[in-house]
């Protein structure tokens, strides 16, 4: 298959015509901008609060012992460090679910009726926030805690092996975006989310409500109780499901929207505009 027939089954849809999101290509070139001057200080935080957690061992516990740089050593940090990360965005994930102030800049991203790997980017600057984050507030812990036991040998595997990692991670969730149905079946579903489980996360079913919140793992979903695993191929509409999705299709609608629905409903003294589950 040529790439640009893979991109071609990626972008099609059901009918077998072309779709165009021109919504998320918009969002994909502002926020390709605002995607480092969000991340960037973030992830330095990540590294501060890391050194922090490391200072207050040693006041507590005195220096530590050493282990170096053996093999069980440079398995276990990667591991534990992708695992962090992974906690983290299911966590920004789950509140921006369930606190209604965060879910009205999350329907931003929610509000998309079509699915694509550009989806990824279609996210208000409260959202990017909140992804950051979680992932850097839990890798800040985890590498400050590793360093103390490590004597800093955490820091090399950080620069030279985790930043790709990430990639990879982030690569994988623009891949989730997709209209094709794509299952990993019933047992690989328990463990990792598929682009079909993420499909479901995006559904208007009220039954999909607030399911799969994961970003790569589903041992998350399985823990909290969001998992839903379909036994066989579904269909549904994607989108908000109550009529509004066109207001958020415009650079103005993805920034001004949220605020001014947040604003509508506490002036009118109204309650949560949708129980997400």
């Amino acid at each position: 298959m040529t790439i640009g027939a893979f991109f071609g089954v990626i972008l099609a849809t059901g009918s077998g015509t072309i779709i165009k999101p021109k919504a998320d290509y918009k969002f994909y070139y502002i926020n390709g901008v605002l995607f480092p001057a969000i991340f960037t200080p973030l992830i330095l935080s990540g590294a501060w609060i890391g050194k922090a957690v490391q200072s207050g061992l040693i006041d507590f516990w005195g220096v530590g012992t050493a282990h170096g740089g053996g093999l069980c050593t440079s398995g276990l940090y990667p591991l534990i460090y992708s695992l962090a990360y992974d906690f983290g965005r299911y966590l920004a994930h789950f509140v921006r679910h369930r606190f209604d102030i965060l879910w009205h800049f999350h329907k931003v991203h929610r509000s998309a009726e079509v699915l694509t790997p550009f989806t990824s980017f279609r996210a208000h600057p409260v959202d990017l926030i909140l992804m950051a984050t979680f992932p850097s507030l839990l890798t800040g812990l985890v590498n400050g805690a590793f360093n103390y036991w490590s004597g800093e040998a955490a820091g090399l595997y950080l620069f030279f092996g985790l930043h790709a990692l990430i990639f990879i991670y982030n690569l994988a969730g623009n891949l989730r975006h997709s209209h094709v149905w794509l299952s990993y079946g019933p047992v690989l579903s328990q463990i990792f989310v598929s682009p079909a489980q993420h499909q479901i996360h995006h559904s208007i079913e009220e039954r999909h409500w607030g399911r799969n919140i994961g970003f790569a793992r589903a041992i998350w979903d399985r823990l909290f109780g969001t998992l839903y695993v379909p036994k066989a191929h579904e269909q549904f509409a994607m989108g908000l499901g109550d009529g509004t999705e066109g207001r958020y299709h415009s650079v103005g609608g993805m920034y001004w929207q949220p605020i001014r629905g947040l604003f509508r409903q506490y002036s009118d003294g109204h309650g949560p505009s949708r129980d997400d589950g």
